[in-house]
């Protein structure tokens, strides 16, 4: 295709930009498809969680429950990291 828009006339010159471009973009998307397609098949939550890469895999329906549970220990951490030294409350 490069060949054949060097050889041809300005207007045969620009249709053929025009076509290179949208074939330059459908290969890109296609092979950025077939890369994220691979990516999917060895990266998943089930091969993160085995690596340690995420500490627990939380249904939906328990995901508020652990949210609140979450928030809930970190306010009394910051609570009793924040008491005075020698103070009993």
């Amino acid at each position: 295709m490069a060949e054949e828009l060097a050889q041809a006339e300005e207007v045969r010159q620009a249709q053929l930009r025009v076509e290179l471009a949208e074939l330059r973009t459908a290969v890109r998307s296609e092979k950025l498809g077939e890369v994220a397609n691979e990516f999917e098949q060895i990266h998943n939550i089930e091969r993160a969680l085995a690596v340690g890469s995420v500490h627990a895999i939380i249904p939906a329906r328990e995901l508020r429950p652990y949210l609140i549970g979450a928030v809930e220990r970190g306010i009394s951490r910051t609570a009793a990291n924040a008491r005075p030294m020698g103070s009993t409350n």
